[in-house]
């Protein structure tokens, strides 16, 4: 019985296997990638600020009228004798006249007449100055009075 279904089973493949078989053309077997390396050409020249290991001293974290490597390079700038802010911008003044600069302290929380408070009425903004007060939150005559007596206990709307 096993040669029977053996015998009829090959008979039944030997037809299909005598037909050539197809190449197709048209779809690549294996897509080829090509890779290319290349040095960066545009590097980024601004330094990175939050570098920890990099020092940039050109920084005005404080002052408006100078870096603070100019402010560094002065002598005064490391006299432990002058810690108040008014003494080191007395004392970096004079240095800076001396070698015939400005002043880098001009501009800083040391300098007390650029640094003190200024009222309302000066560098405040010039609109609604017409006007004698600004507009106010209120809330509408809604035609009820309110009534309360004498020793403040009882509240009536009428």
């Amino acid at each position: 019985m096993w040669k029977s279904l053996l015998s009829s089973s090959q008979k039944v493949i030997r037809p299909s296997c005598t037909s050539h078989p197809t190449v197709n053309l048209t779809t690549p077997i294996a897509t080829r990638r090509t890779l290319v390396v290349s040095p960066r050409f545009y590097k980024d020249k601004a330094p990175n600020d939050f570098d920890r290991e990099s020092l940039n001293p050109q920084r005005t974290e404080v002052t408006k009228s100078g870096t603070d490597s100019e402010i560094a390079q002065h002598d005064t700038a490391w006299d432990p004798s002058t810690t108040s802010p008014e003494r080191e911008l007395e004392a970096t003044e004079e240095e800076s006249h001396s070698k015939g600069k400005k002043g880098t302290l001009n501009m800083s929380p040391a300098n007390q007449d650029v640094n003190k408070w200024r009222g309302p009425e000066e560098g405040g903004p010039a609109r609604n100055a017409d006007k004698e007060s600004t507009s106010k939150r209120g809330q509408p005559n809604k035609r009820r009075t309110v009534h309360v007596k004498e020793d403040g206990t009882h509240v009536s709307y009428r």
